[in-house]
């Protein structure tokens, strides 16, 4: 169950949802990442979509321990990639970097559980119809600022992953 403040002075649409179980702490940031920023993401975008594009939209997870918040325009971009795999993406490219400065066996086993990673990585036919429905309420001035050498670049080639979820979808 989500919860909604709107401040209309900076006409901003916060959305808190309180998940007693979350751990926000750094040693298994892709617990919380996958298992509740992407339900708040889908459904911050969804009002979004209802809402109109004037107004902005914060996402806060919460519970005693802590809380993490976070822009769901961003968010969409940063789960498509993990979801595709998406080259050249930041995260992607901290990952290259992080095996190319291991050496001998470490770096050859990393090599290894990422390759095969990488084959296996495929969004669901649910995801890829979020993704899809979602797209044109999403705010494209984000790649600008987290690309701004080739967010063009970035644009073309999720669109060119989104046709790919259309074709795949329309099976």
């Amino acid at each position: 169950m989500f919860s909604l403040l709107f401040d209309p002075t900076t006409n901003t649409l916060e959305i808190y949802d309180l998940k007693p179980e979350a751990d926000f702490g750094i040693i298994n940031p892709g617990s919380h990442y996958v298992n509740h920023f992407m339900q708040l993401m889908l459904y911050a975008l969804t009002m979004h979509k209802i809402l109109g594009s004037d107004i902005k939209i914060r996402c806060i997870v919460f519970n005693k321990k802590g809380f993490t918040q976070f822009d769901p325009h961003k968010m969409y971009f940063t789960f498509l990639e993990f979801l595709t795999n998406f080259k050249d993406s930041r995260w992607n490219l901290f990952i290259e970097t992080s095996i190319s400065q291991m050496s001998g066996d470490e770096s050859d086993d990393y090599r290894e559980g990422y390759n095969e990673y990488d084959s296996k990585i495929s969004p669901t036919e649910k995801y890829m119809k979020a993704f899809l429905s979602l797209w044109s309420s999403v705010n494209k001035d984000v790649i600008k600022k987290l690309y701004p050498l080739k967010h063009q670049w970035y644009l073309a080639t999720v669109s060119r992953i989104l046709s790919g979820f259309r074709t795949e979808v329309n099976k």
